[in-house]
């Protein structure tokens, strides 16, 4: 025998608002205004937090673009030596002048040491030149140059000796020195002529005139180098 099995009735829940219109048009007004509040409220937060909206096109704070200038031009050369000098800077060469300026002022304290053997040099010379001057349009033979070079050996060696004075000093050569050298030099080529020369020539004359210029320049720059009192407080290289 089938039995027929029956149903619970099917209960229904109403709903918030009831189960009238004009209870859920109401139900839905209150809901729409909570959402409103909470949409408020969340901007007004974001702008509390520092979160800003992105300005519009009037708003836009103008910015200034950097444009070069058709006057900026590039620095000379000159402009830049000048810039460098102002600041301070010196070029390799400008180094190396104030470096041999600094050692021809050590070398010059050297001679100031030694202004003695410079003296006695300069004094041997010049009487050695007046008297080649003087003997040199006397020779008539062989028999004058000889007669004359057995005096002159003697003033030879005795400016030979003054002069490895100068050369063996240990100390700076400057300028002072290179002119009494060259001098020297000169003079030693000027003897190895003498024994073919039968009267003076004008290479003779014009070395005895050379000779005796550079020896009142050495001259003069020893008294320079006397009066020079910056010479004193040096003390070497």
């Amino acid at each position: 025998m089938h039995v027929e099995k029956r149903r619970a009735p099917q209960q229904t829940v109403a709903p918030p608002w009831g189960r009238s219109r004009g209870a859920r048009r109401r139900h839905l007004q209150r809901a729409g205004f909570g959402v409103a509040v909470f949409v408020v409220g969340a901007v007004v937060g974001c702008k509390d937090a520092g979160v800003h909206e992105a300005p519009s096109d009037a708003e836009t704070i103008p910015v200034r673009r950097m444009e070069r200038s058709n006057d900026d031009t590039t620095m000379s050369a000159e402009e830049l030596r000048e810039a460098r000098a102002q600041a301070g800077f010196k070029t390799s060469e400008e180094r190396s002048r104030e470096e041999a300026a600094r050692l021809e002022l050590l070398a010059r304290r050297v001679v100031l040491d030694e202004l003695g053997v410079y003296r006695r040099f300069v004094r041997q010379f010049e009487r050695i030149l007046g008297r080649l001057q003087t003997a040199v349009p006397r020779w008539k033979s062989r028999g004058d140059y000889e007669r004359f070079m057995r005096g002159y050996d003697r003033r030879v060696r005795g400016l030979e000796s003054q002069f490895q004075k100068l050369e063996s000093d240990p100390g700076l050569k400057g300028e002072t020195y290179e002119r009494a050298a060259r001098a020297f030099r000169a003079w030693e080529d000027l003897n190895t002529g003498l024994g073919s020369m039968e009267e003076p020539t004008e290479r003779f004359e014009l070395i005895l005139t050379t000779l005796r210029a550079d020896l009142a320049a050495l001259g003069a720059e020893l008294d320079e180098i006397e009066k020079d009192e910056r010479l004193l407080l040096l003390s070497g290289p």
